[in-house]
């Protein structure tokens, strides 16, 4: 699945928080606008219905993180757009990676910086919240997710 960034002064308004009890993240406040999600791992990327991703939620188990020592991209404020040859219907999630393929997770505990990887040779980044960044590779394809979780 291809995606499009569109730069903007600063990232949309909204702060990616983990719930360690619930081995999840969440985004605060949560976007009331939401039409469907893009599923990487078991993290979603929640999407309006023009197709600009505007939250991040979802399923992260902090027991499969592995500590490394990570420096997050330097990353344009922007909006993320999906580019899709067929619509996304309400409701129903698009798939990035296989159901129970779990991707590396890693986690710097100094900085507080998790990064999911999915593709390797990462090109571009965008922040698209005030404490997330996505990178693209050259395919436009999602190459990894990072996140600083705030306080819940």
């Amino acid at each position: 699945m291809k995606f499009h960034i569109k730069r903007a002064k600063s990232p949309l308004k909204g702060t990616v928080v983990y719930r360690s009890e619930e081995f999840a993240f969440d985004t605060v406040p949560s976007p009331s606008d939401g039409h469907t999600t893009i599923v990487l791992d078991d993290i979603n990327l929640e999407v309006d219905e023009g197709q600009r991703v505007i939250g991040i939620w979802g399923l992260c188990p902090h027991t499969r993180w592995k500590e490394h020592s990570l420096t997050p991209p330097e990353a344009t404020n922007g909006e993320l757009f999906v580019r899709t040859e067929t619509p996304l219907h309400h409701g129903v999630a698009r798939r990035l990676t296989p159901v129970g393929q779990h991707l590396d997770t890693f986690v710097d505990r100094t900085s507080g910086w998790i990064k999911v990887n999915h593709l390797p040779q990462p090109k571009t980044a965008v922040r698209v919240l005030e404490n997330a960044i996505v990178e693209l590779d050259d395919a436009c394809e999602v190459s990894a997710l990072w996140i600083k979780p705030g306080n819940s």
